[in-house]
């Protein structure tokens, strides 16, 4: 019999893009602790459909408390739906933890189907609240938690950042691992998480706010252990490491490559946070050998824009010219180098995404290793630098956690976003600048899917590259197709 539920929502978009759902990490590492002490009972909404009943026979037993996770947007949406059921069905305390929550844990309290945020991190939290609530305790003085009492918010006061070298492995065991391996370049891959935080301090990011531009990493010796057991223990040979910024130590980095080698490991891996460019401008010919040697297939960097001048707005780090000189060092190697943009920024012109635009075909004319994501649209998330200067210049942010459901990387309708300007809005809508840079270089080759849309990809480039290259909005059936394609894997 469990004691306690842990749930995770959909998410999105994201859920349909890969071949399997990703590996709930954010909720193996929050019961990290409380597993050592209670019964755990895990439910994933991205592949029980029928959460509902499982959840109803759960909640009829005598459960201490109901933690659910969610970040801005439409995952919102989805854990409200959730906890609503939870109220509708038992009196249990339902509990939110995860990044919104944790940025803005007032207004998420003020909902009516939560009780308790957990704030921060929650290893260490997670487990003491589930004590208190066992014994019948008050909560208040307890760190890391938000609470409501006959309708008011108590605050108490936050937790320290944790060690990470302090902590033990994550309970796997809660989970079916083999049903969270996506696959890449032809091998189910798991994630792994090496360090949290990151130095940099860009204007739109919640690193500054959330984890005050901190960064506390493994040693290099424990991600090696870290590595071995995943290896021994899911005979996995594909791993992704999910820090914010893997690159802050480049000796670290070194003598992780080194132990991969060392260790005869044979795994393939893929950073999918850094390096920030100041940190890659020092990556040696050296360093670059031992990754390529040591399995490192892909990396991805946040670029973000082409106008240097946007660029200064937003506090990103490194000038185009670096970028151009580190992509061109890049080349020299078998490392796919993933590059990010964004657009829809405050004082963003047309001109200035142009810029973007034609510097994302500058890097991919001079690396044929570099590949473009998608051009996500800006989403001014709760309490980032960016988003409190457009909060004090007038911009009217959402007052409610309902109002935050509609701020979402896929949401395209923008009718709040009054500081895009209209041509900019324009474009937005469309959804070429999403769509258009999937197609613009090999990547599907790289990914599981048919052949017939790989196919697709090969005849659709080049009308990709002039749609993006000139803006090109008319008969826009892409978007259409893609929203075909989202509604059959969502069925499969």
């Amino acid at each position: 019999m469990a004691d306690i539920i842990i749930i995770q929502p959909e998410i999105g978009k994201w859920d349909y893009l890969r071949t399997q759902p990703s590996l709930p990490l954010n909720l193996l590492h929050a019961a990290t602790f409380v597993d050592k002490e209670y019964q755990i009972k895990f439910i994933d909404q991205r592949v029980d459909k029928n959460w509902q009943l499982t959840l109803k026979k759960e909640l009829a037993k005598p459960i201490l408390c109901v933690g659910l996770t969610s970040y801005s947007g439409k995952m919102i949406a989805h854990a409200l739906e959730i906890s609503e059921f939870i109220k509708e069905q038992s009196k249990v305390p339902v509990i939110w933890g995860g990044v919104h929550a944790s940025l803005l844990p007032e207004q998420t309290l003020k909902n009516r189907y939560i009780d308790i945020v957990v704030q921060g991190e929650g290893e260490v939290t997670f487990l003491e609240l589930a004590r208190a609530l066992e014994k019948g305790k008050s909560l208040k003085g307890l760190e890391g938690v938000w609470f409501k009492c006959n309708g008011e918010v108590y605050r108490n006061p936050p937790r320290s950042f944790l060690n990470l070298n302090e902590l033990p492995e994550i309970p796997y065991h809660l989970v079916d691992v083999h049903r969270y391996m996506p696959v890449y370049r032809h091998r189910p891959s798991m994630p792994l998480q090496t360090s949290r935080g990151c130095i940099c301090k860009c204007s739109y990011c919640i690193n500054s706010i959330y984890r005050y531009s901190e960064w506390r990493p493994l040693t290099a010796e424990n991600t090696i252990k870290k590595l071995k057991y995943l290896v021994s223990k899911f005979q996995v040979n594909s791993i992704y490491i999910i820090d914010d910024n893997f690159f802050v130590d480049l000796e670290r980095v070194k003598k992780i490559t080194q132990g991969i080698i060392n260790e005869n490991l044979n795994i393939e891996w893929y950073v999918q946070g850094g390096p920030d460019f100041n940190s890659a401008e020092k990556i040696g010919d050296d360093l670059l050998g031992l990754l390529e040697k040591s399995g490192c297939v892909k990396i991805s960097c946040g670029i973000e824009s082409g106008s240097p001048r946007i660029r200064e707005m937003i506090n990103k780090d490194g000038s185009l010219e670096v970028i151009g000189k580190i992509n061109r060092k890049f080349s020299k190697y078998n490392i796919l180098v993933y590059y990010t943009f964004m657009t829809g920024l405050p004082g963003e012109t047309i001109i200035d995404l142009k810029r973007t635009i034609r510097f994302l075909f500058k890097l991919l004319k001079e690396n044929k290793n570099a590949r473009s994501w998608p051009i996500h649209a800006f989403i001014p998330y709760p309490a980032t630098p960016l988003t409190q200067s457009l909060n004090e210049a007038g911009y009217k942010l959402p007052s409610t956690l309902e109002e935050w459901m509609e701020y979402d990387f896929d949401n395209f309708s923008f009718n709040n976003f009054s500081y895009i300007s209209n041509g900019l809005k324009k474009i937005l809508m469309t959804n070429l600048l999403y769509l258009a840079p999937l197609f613009v270089d090999s990547k599907f080759k790289e990914y599981e899917l048919p052949k017939i849309i790989e196919f697709f990809a090969l005849v659709y480039r080049p009308i990709a590259r002039f749609r993006l290259r000139h803006l090109f909005l008319r008969f826009m059936v892409e978007k259409k197709m893609m929203s075909l394609f989202l509604k059959l894997k969502s069925k499969s």
